[in-house]
């Protein structure tokens, strides 16, 4: 599933990043990389994304959020 899908409060682990290695290194500099688990925080207006990973919460445009997949985590209630 592309990071882009995730709704709202779901949860998911990166299992792949798919960019150049420049917007990888920058990635992983916000410690987003694969393994790392991300939470959804809401979605922008316009398509972008805001997640929680390692709680910093980062913004992400749509087309770069369609480029990392993840495997979904369920969230224990």
């Amino acid at each position: 599933m592309e990071l882009s899908n995730l709704k709202s409060g779901e949860q998911g682990r990166v299992s792949g990043i798919f960019a150049d290695n420049k917007l990888k290194n920058r990635l992983k500099m916000c410690n987003l990389q694969v393994g790392k688990k991300v939470k959804c925080i809401r979605h922008a207006p316009f398509g972008g994304i805001m997640i929680e990973c390692d709680g910093i919460c980062l913004g992400l445009r749509k087309e770069l959020a369609k480029n990392i997949t993840l495997q979904k985590v369920e969230v224990n209630a």
